[in-house]
C-alpha cells in the first residue's frame, strides 16, 4: 500500500514494526527510544546531492537512474507528469494531484497500459524511463554540444527546467500540451502494428519491443503529428507499406550490433528522421513545429550524433 507514493501521502498508515503497530509518521518523526545519528545537508547543490544518492546507492539494493531521478527532481512537475502519465504513479491517487498539468488530459491511463503493452512492466519505472526517454530527445536541445547517456541527458533537461523557472516547459499549459501530445502520438504508434515487422521490433521474436526502435519510431511519430495533426492518419495509410518494408529490410532500420551511447543516438537519429521522411514530412519543418510548441526542439541536437560511414 505504500508502494509508488509519496512520503506525505503515507505519513498516516498504520504499519507493523518489531510485532507492533504504529504510524508511518511517528516511525520516522516520533520520539524514538533509540538514537539514530543523522547528517544535515543545509546548503547542499543539485550535483552533491546526486553524490551522496551515489554513495549510499553502493550498499543494499541499488537504486537505478530512475528512481534516483524521481527522488532529486520531484519538485519539476515535468517528473511527476512523466512517472504518472507512464503508469508508475500510485495509482489509487488522482494524476492532477501529482501533476496539475495532467488533469483534464482524457484517457490519459492509456499510455501507460500501451507501454506496458510493449513489454515494459511495472516495476522500477521502466515505463517511466521510456517516456522521459522519449521526452528528452523530442524537446531537450544541448546548444551544439554532443548528447551524453541516456540518463545524463534527460537529467539534463530537468536541471535546465529547475533552474529557469520562466522555461516553457515549467509551465503547465504546455505540459498538458506535451502530455497530449505524448497520448495521441502512442496511441497511433500502438494501433498501427502492421507498421512495424517483427524483425524491427525485437529482432523477429514477436514477443516485445526493444527500447531503441520504440524510442526511435515514438519520437518519429511525435513529431509527425506535431508537424501535421488534420492528416496524420491519411499520411500513415498512403506511406505504410513503405514503412514496413523499411522496417524489415532497411539497413539503417537495423539495430546495431553494439549499442554504446553514439551507436545508440545514431540509431534513433536514423529512425525518426527516416520516418518522417517515409510520411513526406520535412524533418526541419517538424522539428520547428515541436520548438513552436514546446519551447525547444531536440531534433537538431539529436541529429548532430549521426555517425558518418566509413568509406
Amino acid at each position: 500500500p505504500l508502494r509508488g507514493k509519496y512520503y506525505t501521502q503515507i505519513k498516516s498508515q498504520v504499519i507493523d514494526v518489531a510485532a507492533e503497530q504504529t504510524t508511518v509518521e511517528y516511525l520516522f518523526e516520533g520520539t524514538a527510544q533509540y538514537k539514530i545519528p543523522v547528517i544535515e545537508y543545509t546548503k547542499a547543490s543539485q550535483a552533491q546531492i546526486h553524490e551522496v544518492f551515489r554513495l549510499y546507492n553502493k550498499q543494499g539494493v541499488h537504486l537505478n537512474a530512475e528512481e534516483i531521478r524521481n527522488a532529486v527532481y520531484h519538485e519539476v512537475e515535468l517528473t511527476r507528469a512523466t512517472l504518472a502519465a507512464a503508469g508508475d504513479a500510485d495509482p489509487n491517487s488522482d494524476v492532477a494531484q501529482i501533476a496539475e498539468s495532467l488533469a483534464g488530459i482524457p484517457d490519459l491511463d492509456r499510455l501507460g497500459k500501451a507501454l506496458k503493452s510493449y513489454g515494459f512492466g511495472d516495476t522500477r519505472y521502466k515505463r517511466t524511463k521510456v517516456l522521459a526517454w522519449v521526452i528528452s530527445v523530442l524537446v531537450h536541445d544541448t546548444s551544439g554540444k554532443d548528447l551524453a547517456s541516456t540518463s545524463r541527458n534527460i537529467d539534463q533537461l530537468l536541471i535546465t527546467i529547475q533552474k529557469d523557472k520562466f522555461h516553457k516547459l515549467a509551465q503547465s499549459p504546455t505540459l498538458t500540451k506535451l502530455f497530449s501530445l505524448l497520448l495521441e502520438a502512442v496511441e497511433l504508434h500502438s494501433s498501427h502494428d502492421e507498421l512495424w515487422s517483427d524483425q524491427f521490433k525485437d529482432g523477429g521474436k514477436g514477443a516485445k519491443w526493444q527500447e531503441l526502435q520504440l524510442v526511435g519510431s515514438l519520437v518519429g511519430i511525435a513529431m509527425a503529428l506535431a508537424a501535421s495533426p488534420d492528416d496524420i492518419e491519411h499520411r500513415i495509410e498512403a506511406n505504410g507499406d513503405a514503412i514496413r518494408t523499411a522496417s524489415k529490410e532497411s539497413a539503417d532500420w537495423e539495430r546495431p550490433e553494439k549499442t554504446q551511447t553514439k551507436t545508440q543516438w545514431d540509431y534513433i537519429a536514423k529512425i525518426s528522421k527516416s520516418l518522417l521522411e517515409l510520411l513526406e514530412i520535412d524533418p526541419n519543418k517538424a522539428a520547428e513545429a515541436v520548438r513552436l510548441q514546446f519551447g525547444t526542439s531536440g531534433y537538431a541536437s539529436l541529429q548532430r550524433m549521426r555517425i558518418e560511414p566509413k568509406s
